[in-house]
């Protein structure tokens, strides 16, 4: 299927609704290209589940969110995103793969380039996971924000983009602070900034295996009461660390060490 220059200022192009109980739908070989859905969602998962969205490409196209994953209450979940490409290159307003009130879903193996938020774990995302994913020309490569539990995240490459991993909390929306997600095999290059936290007050985040390279500003830092974040195996430049006097971070590194023991 090949769709091509549609433009709304709300609305989506698949929307799977709530209390719909949908389950298994398969949404797959689609090109979306010069669609411009500014207030609206390229796919948008509201309720069911074992859902597939699979080898879809969006090119030049303008969403709020261009896959979005929303439940209300976690009624979306055992989904799976892979395979997919998207490039917001020429819009920088979208957002690229978003999991938000929902559960147990997986988005693997998808390309992302030029969305102003390329990867999200939002407010209420439990449980969910990202993994071999290649993301450039982000204005954040990969943003964990508000109540987003428990979630993991690995083998994520992030080039080109302003920050690289932000842990965010917004003041205004009344939310606790992401807490309890892991993220390792992350490789982060030539960024603005490369590892970020904001406002993530006293809950844990454990970032492990992760090398940041080339930042122009700082490999890492934390503002704003972050306090808890769990840094493991996390290869930057000291001198281009960044924490001030209301934030800490806890670093640790793994040894190694081989024992022979000739005596038994």
């Amino acid at each position: 299927n090949f769709f091509q220059n549609s433009i709304a200022e709300s609305g989506n192009l698949f929307f799977i609704k709530y209390s719909s109980g949908d389950r298994g739908i398969e949404i797959y070989n689609n090109t979306f290209e010069n669609n411009n859905f500014s207030l609206g969602y390229g796919i948008y998962l509201k309720d069911g589940n074992e859902h597939l969205i699979y080898n879809n490409s969006f090119i030049n196209s303008t969403f709020q969110g261009t896959i979005e994953v929303e439940g209300y209450t976690k009624t979306v979940w055992n989904s799976s995103i892979f395979n997919n490409f998207i490039n917001c290159s020429s819009y920088g307003g979208s957002h690229g793969i978003i999991f938000r009130d929902s559960q147990n879903n997986s988005a693997f193996d998808n390309e992302i380039i030029g969305c102003s938020y390329c990867i999200l774990f939002h407010n209420g995302s439990t449980e969910n996971q990202m993994y071999n994913i290649q993301l450039t020309h982000c204005s954040v490569g990969f943003y964990i924000i508000d109540k987003a539990i428990n979630n993991t995240a690995w083998n994520i490459t992030i080039e080109n983009s302003t920050t690289g991993l932000h842990f965010y909390r917004y003041n205004d929306r009344g939310n606790d602070p992401p807490e309890d997600n892991l993220v390792y095999d992350i490789f982060i290059n030539t960024s603005k900034d490369g590892l970020a936290f904001t406002n993530v007050t006293d809950k844990k985040n454990t970032v492990k295996d992760v090398n940041i390279t080339n930042s122009t500003d700082d490999d890492v830092y934390a503002i704003t009461n972050s306090r808890g974040a769990i840094l493991i195996n996390v290869s930057y430049l000291t001198s281009k660390e960044n924490v001030d006097s209301t934030s800490n971070l806890t670093r640790k590194w793994w040894y190694r060490a081989y024992v022979n023991d000739t005596d038994g």
